[in-house]
């Protein structure tokens, strides 16, 4: 049975913005701040593509069958949150407070808290400051306080709660170009932006969320393509529109519901990640 997730998200948006001229390195003139930040940085993005290249090691050595059944183990949630968090302070290597929703919000929200299956969580637009080498000071004053994670952060996983998306972890909504793009190759997702709607109002038989907890899940690949090739362009139910994505908007509401296929391999990497179906809202 489904539940109704309530998040409330507090998005960092980043818009750090210095005016630097060009300078050259000399005992008189040292290396500007922003570049030494660039350079942790990407020791941190070496380090991380070292882990995944690891990973990708692992896959290859149980795709051949040479993985032990040892390892080939079901994680239990509390062991899955526990190698999560372990992985998520490894990579931001003591700086998870960027990830972290600022202490004033649990503040705020103390009393939404409480409730079951709710949460605060922090997600950055993608800056695209991990896709290749960064070769201009321009370049590396924009890119000197992106969060040192695959993706700067603008990944988040509702199951997994992490923005992580490294030990086979899919996340379900990516926060890319002004808008919230949910699906991947391993999940359905489609979701509605429905404007200024408190959390607290929303149950399972309200109208925003009727069409999404009523769905039935497509198990054929080619129905689900065929469906996305629909939500591509926008579903109209119920007076909302249901597509892959939504424009980002301050103060409004999001329904979403995210549908993580389950595996056929029963491996190390993919026990980690939480593959459910799962019906939630979220506001910024």
């Amino acid at each position: 049975m489904k539940k109704l997730k309530l998040l409330i998200i507090c998005f960092g948006l980043l818009c750090a913005v210095q005016n630097l001229h060009a300078q050259t390195t000399s005992p008189n003139n040292p290396v500007p701040d922003f570049v030494r930040r660039n350079e942790e940085k990407r020791q941190d993005l070496d380090r991380i593509n070292q882990q995944n290249n690891q990973a990708r090691t692992l896959r290859d050595v149980e795709r051949n069958g040479q993985l032990s059944e040892r390892n080939k183990i079901e994680f239990s949630a509390a062991q899955r949150a526990e190698i999560i968090k372990e992985n998520e302070y490894r990579a931001l290597d003591g700086q998870r407070n960027l990830i972290l929703p600022p202490a004033k919000y649990f503040t705020e929200f103390q009393q939404f808290l409480q409730e079951e299956n709710t949460g605060l969580a922090r997600v950055y637009p993608d800056t695209k400051c991990d896709e290749g080498n960064i070769v201009n000071i321009k370049e590396l004053e924009r890119c000197a306080g992106a969060v040192p994670i695959r993706g700067g952060g603008s990944f988040y996983s509702f199951r997994n709660r992490t923005n992580l998306i490294e030990l086979g972890l899919t996340p379900d909504v990516h926060f890319v170009d002004g808008k919230f793009v949910v699906g991947s190759a391993r999940t359905f997702g489609m979701i509605s932006e429905i404007g200024d709607v408190r959390l607290e109002d929303l149950t399972l038989k309200s109208k925003a969320i009727v069409f999404l907890n009523e769905y039935q899940i497509k198990n054929k690949s080619s129905k689900i393509k065929a469906e996305n090739h629909v939500l591509e362009t926008g579903r109209m139910e119920n007076g909302f529109v249901y597509s892959l994505s939504a424009p980002f908007k301050l103060n409004s509401t999001y329904v979403l519901r995210s549908v993580a296929y389950n595996l056929k391999s029963r491996s190390l990497l993919g026990s980690l990640d939480h593959r459910v179906d799962t019906l939630l809202a979220f506001r910024i």
